[in-house]
């Protein structure tokens, strides 16, 4: 008896049309969130930045999610990355550099984060891997597929083709309806209750602007789809394997090391020789003593340039070294080997010696972003070169993996560090213990408070004008100041203000008697 064969059910074609959907929903999004992005930088809006960027980064995960991803720890470090770069420009405000220079930021990691998001990045932690990852992620995946942008909102299979094209019009007179509401809105604004009854802020004149931010979404919104569209259909899974990298570097390492050791054992006698004539007048950084016919700014400032450049150029050798010399016989391996700790020592005397020096000159004359800054490239400087000691010697350390990781460890703490804040705060505490002990020489650069260091230096400020330590002509130039800045803040739009903004007001409206905002 024959066996009545039931037919079973094909699930891909509702995988396809799940897949078709949510493509065609997060290409919208995208178009959004990229006219806003853009919207953002026109009118240098942080808290729009910040928003925007965050539900960008979330959308993609919940995508993602929807179309097969798995979470995984670095997907999820670089979602908090991409969402913590995007808070530092509303925190801290434009202080620490424009939105375009964030933008960038989101941009490179949110290419890693969609990398890593349906798991095309390489688990190796090499040096190799992890520059060809970053190649694919962001030379290649963002343009690969970049016409499926397009594809994705206008191509439908037949039996879903009518919703798409319906949903579609309904999209495009949404816009349309937008577009003609603001341009009458803005016509019939010239009677004052109806503009007191719309209250939207649209002029004829914002048209070209909005035109033109709509013109920069559609290819911003086609790279971010194409980077996400590539990593989930796999692209080019084979670009950054450890076999690949092993290929790349064997054909690449074709100096003979002697090229590399000559220079290198020369400069290592030099250190030698310096640190021998040298050593009491640039050990005087770690007591603090002063070496005669010196001054403090002459001593601070004496030889820290030319300390860090030496440093630069070790790093530079050490990296050609390790990339480019041939590989020889196990014995030129060892001697390699040694010749690079050496190095690596030697580096990391001239840059402790340089942040000594640092300290001292920071002690006598305050801190400084720029100096601030210096100490935290130095520290990474130090960071790099024990790695690199301990790299030639364990096999699994790695320097550039570390060197990733310190560097996103700072950047995700920055933003909650009140890093100009805690200057300010620095250099007030400074003068006025140097007043407390009635030093005679006590200066401190309000200048450099209340302008360079922005509004997150105004709750310092305002403590330094209380404690009664200035002159009278100080006082007077630094409560003119505040007022100003007061005056500035209070005209600020809602969404204008940044977090050092609002903290700068509140402590500004308590200081001239008036409550917070």
């Amino acid at each position: 008896m024959e066996q009545l064969s039931i037919p079973q059910m094909n699930s891909e074609p509702e995988t396809t049309n799940k897949t078709r959907i949510a493509s065609f929903c997060y290409a919208i999004l995208l178009t959004v969130l990229a006219y806003l992005l853009w919207t953002s930088m026109f009118q240098q809006n942080t808290l729009l930045f910040w928003i925007s960027a965050a539900v960008l980064f979330t959308a993609t995960l919940i995508f993602g999610l929807v179309l097969g991803a798995k979470p995984n720890p670095v997907n999820c470090v670089l979602y908090l990355c991409g969402v913590v770069y995007a808070m530092h420009a509303w925190i801290n405000g434009l202080y620490f550099a424009s939105l375009y220079v964030y933008a960038h930021a989101i941009v490179l990691t949110y290419a890693l984060f969609v990398l890593s998001l349906f798991g095309n990045h390489n688990r190796a932690l090499r040096t190799g891997t992890f520059i060809l990852d970053a190649i694919k992620a962001v030379f290649i995946y963002p343009f690969i597929r970049f016409v499926t942008y397009f594809t994705s909102l206008f191509h439908w299979k037949e039996r879903s083709k009518r919703i798409g094209k319906t949903v579609l019009f309904v999209l495009i007179g949404v816009a349309a309806a937008l577009i003609l509401g603001l341009i009458a809105i803005a016509l019939l604004s010239f009677d004052s209750r109806f503009a007191a009854l719309v209250k939207i802020d649209f002029q004829l004149e914002d048209v070209p602007e909005a035109f033109l931010k709509l013109l920069l979404s559609v290819p911003a919104a086609a790279i971010l789809f194409s980077a996400f569209r590539s990593s989930r259909e796999k692209k080019l899974d084979a670009f950054s394997t450890p076999e690949k990298a092993d290929a790349i570097g064997s054909r690449v390492k074709k100096i003979p090391s002697v090229v590399f050791l000559i220079p290198a054992i020369t400069l290592l006698a030099i250190y030698g020789l310096f640190f021998f004539s040298q050593w009491d007048i640039y050990t005087g950084a770690f007591s603090g003593v002063l070496p005669e016919a010196y001054t403090a700014a002459e001593y601070a400032r004496s030889g820290f340039f030319e300390l860090c450049a030496v440093a630069a150029i070790n790093a530079a050798l050490c990296t050609s070294f390790t990339v480019f010399a041939r590989k020889s016989n196990s014995a030129w391996t060892v001697v390699k080997k040694i010749v690079n700790t050496l190095f690596a020592i030697a580096t990391l005397i001239l840059i402790v010696t340089a942040l000594s020096k640092l300290a001292l000159y920071i002690q006598r004359f305050d801190l400084t972003y720029t100096r601030f800054f210096v100490a935290i490239l130095l520290f990474l400087f130090t960071v790099g070169f024990i790695t690199l000691i301990l790299s030639q010697w364990i096999r699994r350390v790695r320097v550039m993996p570390v060197l990733v990781v310190c560097v996103a460890l700072l950047l995700l703490a920055a933003p909650f560090c009140n890093v100009r804040g805690r200057i300010a705060k620095y250099n007030v505490d400074r003068y006025l213990d140097r007043a407390a002990q009635s030093e005679t020489d006590n200066r401190i650069d309000l200048w450099y408070l209340t302008d360079d260091l922005g509004d997150a230096a105004i709750p310092e400020a305002i403590r330094l004008l209380e404690s009664g330590k200035l002159s009278e002509e100080d006082a007077n130039w630094l409560r003119e100041t505040m007022q100003k800045n007061y005056h500035a803040l209070k005209e600020y739009d809602t969404s204008c203000h940044t977090l050092a903004s609002r903290r700068a007001l509140n402590a500004l409206n308590v200081f001239f008697g008036e409550p917070k905002q």
